[in-house]
């Protein structure tokens, strides 16, 4: 099964250059979740944007079943301002080309995630999304 989560956290951060970037690198170990805090500020939940998930250019919706060993491509909604994307998955499934063991992926327009020929469990996308100064994650 394939859940994903539209919330959107709001950041205020000092500066945000390449930021989604970093957080395939040097902010691993911060979950993209509402309540914690990145650079010393606290992540707010929103739900300006979603999270797209396709299969063969056919959306999915949360809920769905997925094919073990299967590729799936993962986008954001358009929204009135344009950021920079940071996407994370869970530990069963992983973005080609991600950072973080593969659990995080920063690059636009698709990120390409490949589910683990292991995978039982639900594979949980969560996406940010940094404006200006502001990261909002999905």
């Amino acid at each position: 099964m394939i859940v994903y989560v539209s919330i959107v956290l709001l950041l205020l951060l000092s500066s945000c250059d390449s930021f989604a970037d970093w957080m395939t690198k040097d902010f691993c170990d911060r979950p993209l979740l509402a309540g914690e805090i990145i650079m010393n500020n606290m992540v707010v939940a929103s739900s300006e944007r979603t999270i797209v998930v396709k299969r063969d250019g056919k959306p999915l919706k949360s809920g769905d079943e997925y094919i073990v060993g299967e590729t799936l491509e993962v986008s954001l909604t358009e929204g009135e301002r344009h950021g920079q994307q940071v996407y994370e998955c869970s530990k069963n499934a992983k973005f080609q080309k991600g950072g973080c063991d593969g659990i995080r992926f920063a690059k636009k327009p698709i990120g390409i995630l490949e589910i683990s020929k292991l995978a039982k469990d639900a594979v949980k996308i969560v996406s940010g999304v940094f404006y200006d100064y502001d990261l909002y994650c999905l």
